[in-house]
């Protein structure tokens, strides 16, 4: 485990080195719109307006731990859509530990209703990475929620995580644990917010794709076997991909620049979707 938090924290640092490029110097030519959903200086989101409306619109959530990360800093994911012909929407929402649950999934919320309202997209895949699949699993299966927020399931035509934290059960490392205790107001919620425990037998019947990083000693990959088991059970159509040699921080790589060998198996899902 010591080898693999030390590998994981040299991939942290070549990654923030090829997000900086990917983000700032790369593609300038690329442009993006910010709209705002709220009043906060957080309530906006970033679009990306691809150029081939018979795709999907691509609905992402990023990570930070809830306490950090911006649409600026995922500027590398949009213009990788983008240059497919992908519309690629990015919100952002007001951090942890000022603000905790469940402030976060309410601006996701109010984000997405915002960009549906003024855009009518005819389908999304809704994607999230690390903390930011916790926010994406409740806009695809948090039915209480959509119902306050008066969201069509029928919008969004699938689901995908990138070493997601699906399951708190399985979450055990020492970044968890600082991601709980600024997110929530005590363990005690850990059962209720569980985003695993959203999986009923009425879940949306949509192909999911849940990505995990067999390596991965931030957030373990039986969040996304645990989930996608449980997605099966209730007789949904989950997909568990496991990539062997992967850390958490890999999982970005798929989406930076001209991605890597595995990105083609997530393009694959997308577009079959």
């Amino acid at each position: 485990m010591y080898e693999s938090q030390k590998e994981e924290k040299k991939l942290k640092r070549k990654l923030f080195f090829k997000f900086f490029n990917y983000n700032f110097l790369k593609d300038r030519n690329i442009e993006y719109k910010e709209f705002r959903y709220g009043d906060n200086k957080r309530d906006y989101y970033r679009v990306y307006k691809g150029y081939d409306k018979r795709k999907p619109t691509i609905f992402f959530i990023y990570s930070g731990g809830l306490w950090k990360g911006s649409p600026k800093g995922c500027a590398a994911i949009g213009k990788f859509f983008y240059k497919y012909g992908f519309t690629v929407v990015i919100p952002s929402y007001e951090l942890a530990p000022e603000h905790k649950y469940p402030v976060q999934m309410e601006n996701i919320f109010s984000a997405f209703k915002h960009y549906v309202e003024n855009n009518k997209p005819n389908r999304i895949v809704v994607m999230g990475y690390s903390s930011g699949a916790d926010l994406a699993a409740n806009l695809v299966y948090n039915e209480d929620m959509k119902e306050k927020f008066n969201i069509d399931s029928n919008i969004i035509s699938s689901f995908i995580t990138l070493g997601g934290t699906l399951d708190f059960s399985q979450c055990n490392s020492k970044e968890y644990e600082k991601y709980i205790k600024r997110y929530l107001y005590g363990k005690e919620q850990i059962f209720d917010v569980n985003p695993i425990n959203l999986l009923t037998e009425n879940l949306p019947k949509i192909p999911v794709l849940c990505v995990h990083g067999a390596k991965d000693c931030i957030v373990g990959c039986e969040n996304s076997k645990r989930f996608v088991e449980k997605i099966n059970k209730f007789k949904g159509s989950g997909e568990f991909l496991k990539l062997e040699g992967y850390q958490h921080s890999d999982l970005l790589n798929l989406f930076i620049g001209l991605g890597n060998e595995r990105t083609g198996d997530i393009m694959s899902f997308i577009n079959r979707c």
